[in-house]
């Protein structure tokens, strides 16, 4: 879908409500400048917007896209799924190869591969600091901690919920 007919999606629903502009960027806490733009087609807006706007619309965010639900799901599953994966390629392939195709992709991609750096670098200073024996204890418990934070992004992504990743670095934007 290109971000006019999404801007378009959006302005039919909001007429549907019975919204102006302006209420509707009061509702969702969004600049009405920022809808404006958004109907207009000229910006692609980010996931969290379309969530808000979404949720002031009352309606599901993936309806708004009105992508292939399933796929793109799975595909951002997939990438959070590479978490448990010591190996940043799985997650550098899905995104660099789906990026353009889907905001939301390019979202949790972002987020995905922050972490997933971030981690590789508090495990090179676990492994480091093992020689004064410490590392030996935090290694197991970054990578439990990698395991759990992966864990409750996936529930929250399949719940509908914002994904967070703690301790990650902004590396990529």
């Amino acid at each position: 879908m290109t971000t006019k007919e999404l801007g378009q999606r959006i302005a039919e629903r909001r007429k549907q409500k019975g919204l102006t502009q302006e209420e509707l960027a009061a509702k969702a806490n969004i600049n009405v400048r920022t809808i404006q733009r958004i109907e207009a087609g000229e910006v692609d807006p980010r996931t969290y917007t379309i969530q808000e706007i979404a949720r002031v619309l009352d309606i599901d965010p993936l309806e708004l896209l009105d992508q292939d639900d399933t796929d793109n799901r799975l595909w951002i599953l997939l990438l959070h799924m590479t978490n448990y994966i010591p190996v940043i390629i799985p997650a550098l392939l899905i995104y660099v190869y789906k990026k353009n195709q889907v905001p939301e992709i390019r979202e949790h991609g972002i987020m995905v591969l922050n972490f997933q750096i971030s981690m590789f670098f508090l495990l090179m200073l676990a492994g480091i600091s093992s020689i004064i024996l410490i590392g030996i204890i935090l290694a197991p418990m970054i990578g439990l901690m990698i395991w759990i934070t992966t864990t409750i992004n996936i529930l929250r992504f399949l719940g509908g919920h914002q994904v967070k990743y703690p301790l990650s670095m902004r590396l990529l934007k």
